[in-house]
């Protein structure tokens, strides 16, 4: 499922600010109260309970644990105060606010460049394609990345453009029709791959979004 989150994150991000006049500062500061309020809330929680098992004492040096409590401001969640498992309470899906944001910071220069300098948008997209046929590591900052990630939020952002053009296009399709071609699809993903985290796999659950969203 976290494949259709990043594409609907890149969906509906790009309708927001790319496709239509948007405030950039105001869509900042409002991303930062969707997203600290509740995870820092859920953060205390983790810290709290890895010192209830220590009995309320310290078990790393002072400096160890002040880096702890940086990286888990920064969705990065190693061991706290000595709990190695202190991750597993969020399920250990913390990673996936570092792509959001990472997303939420590429979004001003996909604005630029789709808007001002179709060129550049074009080199950026081939550019993410081909680190996500060809995924790689990499790392920025305090966060690590599988380039093959990059290709759900691209997708979502292609989605809301060829909804957009559609739309103003008034294009009709007989439901039978898009039945068999989810079922196809639905099949193909299943079969044809273990994981659902791949280029192709991207690709095929973007049109899978696209089409029941946009018909449904």
């Amino acid at each position: 499922m976290l494949d259709f989150f990043f594409i609907i994150t890149g969906y509906l991000f790009t309708k927001k600010m790319i496709l239509t006049k948007s405030n950039w500062l105001d869509f900042f500061i409002g991303r930062v109260f969707r997203i600290y309020p509740i995870y820092l809330f859920s953060a205390f929680v983790v810290i709290l309970y890895s010192f209830y098992r220590t009995d309320f004492s310290l078990h790393v040096p002072i400096k160890s644990f002040l880096f702890e409590l940086y990286n888990w401001g920064m969705f990065v969640t190693p061991s706290i105060n000595g709990n190695n498992n202190a991750s597993l309470m969020l399920a250990g899906v913390t990673w996936t606010l570092s792509y959001e944001c990472f997303f939420y910071i590429m979004l001003p220069l996909l604005y630029f460049s789709f808007n001002k300098i179709k060129l550049l948008f074009i080199m950026l997209a081939v550019f993410v394609f081909y680190l996500s046929i060809d995924p790689i590591v990499i790392d920025f900052y305090h966060w690590t990345f599988n380039t093959v990630m990059f290709s759900f939020f691209l997708f979502g952002f292609i989605c809301a453009l060829v909804e957009f053009r559609i739309k103003k296009t008034n294009v009709n399709v007989n439901n039978k029709y898009i039945f068999c071609t989810v079922f196809i699809l639905l099949f193909l993903l299943f079969f044809l791959f273990k994981t659902s985290f791949g280029f192709y796999q991207s690709l095929i659950i973007a049109i899978i979004f696209f089409i029941i969203y946009l018909w449904f």
